[in-house]
This record gives structure tokens, sequence and C-alpha cells, in this order.
């Protein structure tokens, strides 16, 4: 059985019509998200892990930042 991958799609503002997409699949000890961020600038995302959050700022193109394991979600703006 493959691992859970999570994804997540945000609307960019400009230019419309494109999206910031974020994925992941949990880790034992932690957890990378990857995103592609097609929006003209920067979209903040507040990531959840347990019963904390962090805001994130993640850059347009593409990449990826690791996390605390234990990652519930990802919701727009911070």
């Amino acid at each position: 059985m493959s691992p859970l991958v999570v994804r997540y799609s945000f609307a960019c503002t400009l230019p419309q019509g494109n999206y910031a997409n974020y994925s992941y699949g949990d880790g034992i000890t932690s957890t990378t998200i990857y995103y592609n961020n097609h929006c003209a600038s920067g979209i903040y995302v507040r990531v959840h892990v347990g019963s904390s959050s962090s805001c994130w700022l993640t850059p347009t193109g593409k990449s990826s930042a690791i996390f605390n394991a234990g990652v519930t979600g990802i919701t727009e703006g911070c």
C-alpha cells in the first residue's frame, strides 16, 4: 500500500486563473511539503502541525521545505 499524499491548491490573485499547489506525505520524523507556485508573487500559507501552526511564505516557482512530522493541514493566509 502506498503512503497517503495530501494535496492543496489556492487560487492566485495575479495572474487570475493560476494556482499555488502544495503536496505532502507524512514521514516518521519529518514531513516534506512540496510546492509549485504559479502566482506572480509569494503566497503566505499556515502549516498546521498537531495543535500548533506556523506561517510560511512560498515564493514563486517550485521547491520544498521540511516540517516536523504530524502535519495536519495547510490553510491559505496567515
